[in-house]
């Protein structure tokens, strides 16, 4: 599943050389984007699951804190060295490199699933009806799911915002958009550990409460600060705040979907939070995009600056 999954942005590195209607190629792209997702998110569930087998319940909060870290860290990394690459060289020759580059190293990780330990699990029979009905009927574990599927969608109806925001409202170059991303993973490397051992020793649904809190308040708050004030170092500033709420948020859902759902065929309850997450996230997405273009005509002059309809999401 994985192996599809990247080998499908191949296809987006060669679509400025397919022969083809410009008015096409974002709707191919989309249909490219769709296809990746699909098998990404087979992947997740089962990795998700599996997971949840290979590392004891009382140590997944710091480990899935310092393994959040981790990739934060490595992230940084390549967003740094990918914004700095696509300031300096003309596009679409860019792009194109970056995305084959990056199907390279998701070969990697591919055959690094090969050895990892694969544990002996419980399993029921369940029948194909059940599927969909059975991790409703577990009461802790529809509580969690009605949470996330609020969540998701609340929070996937702004974020296409983030990143156009800032190119567009802020004018920022690639390079410090991910700096931005840098300052997050710096900060996340120490955080998110903190927050998994918090976690591990309080429970999750408490650290999950802060983050959500913080997330909501802080993020929006910084955001929007940035844009009446013209000083993007209230950008910076939200790159830590980021750090900080979504290193609580990561971990603690993560860690009480593994929690919520019994041992046994507990890939059956994780795939449907994916599945529901996925629909929900994909209705904030798909609200977003008209959501703008709606609150562009109440874009208004507040305090001598603009109140942009990128503003109002926040």
């Amino acid at each position: 599943m994985a192996l599809v999954s990247r080998l499908t942005w191949l296809l987006a590195a060669a679509l400025p050389m397919v022969p083809m209607p410009d008015a096409w190629r974002p709707s191919v792209l989309i249909l490219v984007v769709l296809v990746s997702s699909f098998f990404l998110a087979a992947n997740g569930t089962l990795w998700a699951a599996w997971m949840g087998d290979v590392v004891p319940e009382r140590e997944r909060g710091r480990f899935f804190g310092l393994r959040a870290g981790i990739v934060g860290v490595i992230a940084m990394v390549a967003n740094l060295g990918a914004g700095a690459f696509l300031d300096r060289v003309a596009a679409p020759l860019s792009f194109q490199v970056v995305l084959v580059a990056s199907v390279v190293i998701a070969l990697l990780g591919v055959a690094v699933y090969l050895l990892q330990f694969d544990p002996p699990t419980t399993v029921e029979r369940v029948r194909w009806q059940q599927l969909l009905t059975l991790p409703w009927r577990e009461p802790g574990f529809n509580r969690f799911l009605r949470f996330a599927l609020y969540w998701q969608f609340v929070v996937l109806l702004a974020a296409p915002f983030v990143f156009p925001y800032f190119l567009d409202e802020l004018n920022l170059t690639f390079t410090q958009v991910a700096i931005w991303s840098s300052i997050a993973a710096l900060t996340a490397l120490a955080t998110t550990y903190l927050w998994g051992r918090l976690a591990d020793r309080t429970g999750n649904r408490g650290v999950l409460a802060i983050g959500t809190f913080l997330a909501g308040l802080l993020l929006p708050a910084t955001w929007i600060l940035a844009g009446l004030t013209g000083d993007v170092r209230w950008v910076w500033v939200s790159a830590a705040f980021d750090a900080i709420a979504w290193g609580a948020n990561g971990p603690a859902i993560f860690n009480l979907a593994l929690v919520s759902a019994p041992r046994a065929n507990r890939v059956v309850f994780i795939a449907m939070y994916s599945l529901g997450t996925g629909i929900a996230g994909f209705a904030g997405d798909a609200l977003s995009g008209p959501l703008l273009v709606f609150l562009r005509r109440f874009e208004t002059s507040l305090f001598g600056s603009t109140w942009t309809a990128y503003h109002w999401p926040s």
